[in-house]
């Protein structure tokens, strides 16, 4: 009962808050035809990071994407349902977590949080109401 109230709480308090995040990098949204010139109208400064792409890696849309600590954290919520870490050359490193029902697994990652004080990634899954905290070093859980 202990493990539902803290997990609705966590839940609650990941969910319901703005996030300020202060990175250097930022990120975002742009549609274009293939030409990059049209990138590089609307962005000074760029880079395209092209991904590893392995059978057990691929992704089919991206919900959220953050970089910290030299390290490009994707959530994908179409296709591999999970979060996938590269480093900034593109090459990847690893998944976080597992998907499953059992203990420390996750249905499906709906968002994740990364707190950089404590070392760690929380991913929420609505669809078993919880939040499952990693170490941010291991990927693993705690």
């Amino acid at each position: 009962m202990n493990k539902i109230i803290i997990s609705g709480f966590l839940f609650i308090l990941f969910g319901c808050t703005t996030h300020n995040n202060h990175s250097e990098v930022k990120i975002q949204d742009i549609h274009f035809d293939g030409d990059q010139s049209e990138v590089c109208e609307k962005i000074p400064e760029y880079k395209f990071i092209p991904l590893e792409t392995r059978p057990d890696n691929l992704i089919g849309y991206i919900r959220k994407m953050e970089i910290f600590d030299e390290k490009i954290y994707i959530l994908d919520n179409t296709h591999s349902k999970i979060v996938q870490v590269y480093d900034l050359t593109g090459q990847y490193i690893s998944q976080i977590g597992n998907r499953g029902s059992g203990p420390g697994e996750y249905v499906q990652s709906d968002d994740f949080y990364i707190d950089k004080e404590k070392q760690m990634v929380i991913i929420t899954d609505q669809m078993k109401n919880q939040a499952l905290t990693y170490d941010l070093n291991t990927y693993q859980h705690l």
